[in-house]
């Protein structure tokens, strides 16, 4: 299971770890829906395709490794291709912060937070998901649950 952990109170950035062996450090920025992480001595960045309303792209140097759209505005759904796989990323409810990950309409890994008040994120994918991936997840995971929280300070 891997757990993304934030590195202090105030940092968007997260430690990940998977069952306790440190795995990667992913850098979100703290006032756009990006973020950066490098897995194995290749630097991966998450970003928008284009400015306003785009799909979030991952991207290892020119190539697009996965790409995730929202099909909705009004859902916090998203639909991610990745090397000829189609994923789902769906909120378990409307209430929750739990998302499911689901490939061709079967549960195939769970991002939920670590605890009721924390940003800490677990998550129990599948082995078979490649970690680039997962860490995709991860970032997104994250951008999602601030989106949510800026909407509901306002």
């Amino acid at each position: 299971m891997l757990q993304a952990t934030p590195k202090n109170w105030f940092s968007s950035s997260l430690t990940v770890a998977d069952d306790g062996v440190h795995v990667a450090d992913i850098a979100i920025s703290s006032w756009r829906e990006r973020g950066s992480f490098s897995l194995a001595g290749t630097p991966y960045s998450v970003h928008r395709e284009r400015l306003m309303g785009a799909a979030f792209l991952l991207s290892a140097g020119d190539s697009v490794v996965a790409r995730a759209n929202q099909p909705s505005m009004f859902q916090r759904t998203l639909v991610i291709e990745s090397q000829g796989r189609e994923y789902t990323l769906r909120p378990k409810s409307a209430f929750m912060r739990q998302f499911l990950l689901e490939e061709q309409s079967r549960v195939i890994g769970c991002l939920s937070p670590a605890s009721a008040l924390t940003r800490k994120i677990d998550a129990d994918l599948a082995e078979s998901l490649p970690q680039p991936l997962a860490l995709f997840l991860l970032c997104l995971t994250a951008i999602m649950w601030r989106r949510d929280a800026q909407a509901h300070s306002m």
